[in-house]
């Protein structure tokens, strides 16, 4: 594949590219918390963790096709950040609930990502490579401004 293709293409074309990640996250929090073995528990987990690493360049990729140099190094750090916290919610949670039980609890910031994500516009190079110039144009616009 070209270093030009999307770091994430969509389950299909109904479903927009920055949602898709979220999706198999969704599904993959759900393994954990309906396991009833051990290995059930470990492949579950293991998916998720495989999920964040490519999130974590997904998203990478997406915030340094529209930031400006100025802000990009707060952006592309803001995902990180997030992650460490939440970590730091899963262990909370963790000291109250079952294991099984955290699974859902932590399937929440998973589905709030699916549905905020919805509203972001595609990045503007997957538009150009699409030939779609105008929209990428508004989506640029968008995340940098008017000027």
């Amino acid at each position: 594949p070209s270093i030009h293709q999307p770091v994430h293409p969509p389950i299909n074309q109904s479903i927009h590219p920055s949602t898709s990640p979220s999706i198999h996250q969704a599904f993959h929090q759900l393994l954990p918390g309906t396991a009833d073995n051990f290995a059930m528990l470990v492949v579950g987990r293991l998916f998720t963790g495989a999920l964040l690493g490519i999130n974590g360049a997904a998203v990478n990729t997406y915030v340094g096709e529209f930031s400006s140099a100025d802000v990009r190094g707060y952006l592309g750090s803001g995902y990180h950040v997030m992650c460490s916290a939440g970590i730091l919610y899963g262990y909370v949670m963790g000291m109250y609930l079952s294991w099984y039980n955290l699974a859902y609890v932590c399937l929440v910031p998973t589905l709030m990502c699916l549905f905020l994500m919805t509203f972001n516009p595609e990045s503007p190079t997957f538009l150009l490579m699409k030939g779609r110039e105008t929209e990428a144009a508004e989506a640029l616009q968008r995340f940098r401004g008017e000027n």
